[in-house]
């Protein structure tokens, strides 16, 4: 008969016990192992933060240096529209026939009015009334020349005759005798001072 030895089945069990205490101790030890971070995320997590707050303060002065709200822009919003330069696209010229009529009227009249101030230069010139002490006599006459002979009483008897602008202007006319024979000579510088002393020669 053969004897059962009872140590040869304790192999087998202390082999079944080392792989249960194995089992249970990677059990425990797996949390704590996830839990652990792993290489190269502890400095990559810093790493990112300082870049966001870097990117957001850069956005933040281009918002201030563009005169936008960087709170706007972050949540979306509408951006403010520019104000957009005036331009001159073009002008309006006039003609030069603009001046066509005053033009006309011009060259119609000017030499008119040339003529009006030649004849009145000439009249200025070779019109006088002279006082002496025996008469007064008058020249007249651009062409045909007059010559009149007036006596000192019927000098004194003169008027005078003013209107507005001569009263202003200290002018007027002088007129020697009545009706349609009187000589009427105007455009006289103070008349009453010639009347003065017609009289004081008459």
């Amino acid at each position: 008969m053969v004897e059962s030895n009872p140590l040869q089945g304790q192999p087998a069990e202390n082999e079944q016990e080392e792989k249960r205490n194995a089992l249970t101790a990677g059990t425990e030890t797996a949390p704590a192992v996830e839990a652990q971070p792993q290489e190269g995320s502890t400095q990559e997590q810093p790493e990112d933060a300082g870049l966001s707050s870097v990117a957001e303060a850069a956005r933040a002065a281009e918002a201030l240096a563009g005169g936008t709200d960087p709170e706007s822009q972050g949540e979306g919003g509408p951006e403010q529209p520019q104000e957009v330069q005036e331009v001159p696209k073009g002008r309006a010229d006039r003609s030069l026939m603009y001046f066509f009529w005053p033009l006309v009227v011009t060259l119609l009249y000017v030499p008119v009015g040339l003529i009006w101030l030649a004849y009145r230069f000439l009249e200025y010139k070779t019109q006088l009334l002279l006082l002496t002490n025996k008469r007064l006599v008058l020249f007249k006459g651009i062409i045909k020349k007059k010559q009149y002979m007036i006596p000192l009483e019927m000098a004194a008897q003169m008027t005078i005759e003013q209107g507005f602008l001569g009263r202003k202007a200290g002018y007027g006319t002088l007129v020697i005798g009545q009706g349609k024979e009187a000589i009427r000579y105007n455009y006289v510088r103070d008349p009453e001072k010639f009347r003065l002393l017609c009289r004081t020669e008459a």
